[in-house]
């Protein structure tokens, strides 16, 4: 059985703008029951732990089928363990990272700032990449990347192919001027090759255990090389 963690945000509020953030429910929901039905033992956990905000801003998705976002949020809100764990997240001072075969990092305008010039998340991730393990980000959850460094102290970003969202997409929802930093012009700054689809158009790829997804329609694409990483060929039933 494979032991997945998604870490999600607990910031609720877009920066002193005084608009609500948090986790796009979208991106958590989709993956999350794709890897139920897989079988796989999935657990959440978030800076602060407990009850996860969530972000109100409208799912934007191009070259998918938007009601599969629908259809895997009232999949999710309808099952019992999945919203306990959404409700009393564990504390990521608390996670214990061998336990885990990978983790997935969920975006949602919260990310931006609690996933990035967190220490610790980032020596969390820096020890899953070095040994081995699989480490996931989507969307804006690819925040948490930025302060991760490599054995030899360089930024792991250093290298990797990877993407995020894109300053055409910050642009289009007119969050350029309220958000912190826009993550395609921090990818390539840290030195990373940054790809890009057409703004809310899918993208995600793999770097050998470091795999990105662009943006919220990219969940589903990011779920399956998650599974292709692991193996994994057929779905199985869900026991949530």
């Amino acid at each position: 059985m494979v032991n997945l963690l998604f870490i999600v945000t607990s910031h609720g509020e877009l920066g002193v703008h005084g608009d609500d953030a948090g986790l796009f429910l979208a991106e958590l929901s989709v993956p999350y029951m794709i890897f139920a039905r897989a079988g796989f033992s999935l657990d959440i956990a978030s800076p602060k732990g407990g009850v996860i905000p969530i972000d109100p801003t409208p799912c934007t998705v191009r070259d998918v089928d938007p009601m599969m976002f629908d259809a895997a949020v009232q999949r999710f809100c309808a099952s019992k363990g999945a919203m306990k764990r959404l409700h009393d997240s564990i504390p990521l001072a608390k996670v214990q990272r061998t336990h885990y075969d990978g983790m997935v990092l969920v975006g949602g305008y919260g990310a931006l700032w609690d996933f990035s010039h967190n220490s610790f998340l980032a020596l969390i991730i820096s020890h899953m990449l070095s040994d081995g393990r699989m480490v996931a980000a989507l969307s804006h959850g690819t925040a948490a990347l930025m302060d991760v460094r490599a054995t030899d102290g360089s930024y792991a970003l250093k290298g990797r192919t990877v993407c995020a969202p894109t300053f055409e997409e910050e642009e289009i929802r007119q969050r350029v001027s309220k958000i912190p930093y826009v993550l395609e012009h921090q990818m390539k700054d840290l030195g990373a090759t940054h790809c890009k689809a057409p703004a809310f158009s899918p993208l995600a790829l793999a770097d050998h255990n470091l795999i990105t997804g662009q943006n919220t329609a990219s969940a589903a694409h990011l779920a399956q090389l998650i599974l292709d990483y692991f193996h994994i060929t057929s779905l199985q039933g869900s026991s949530l």
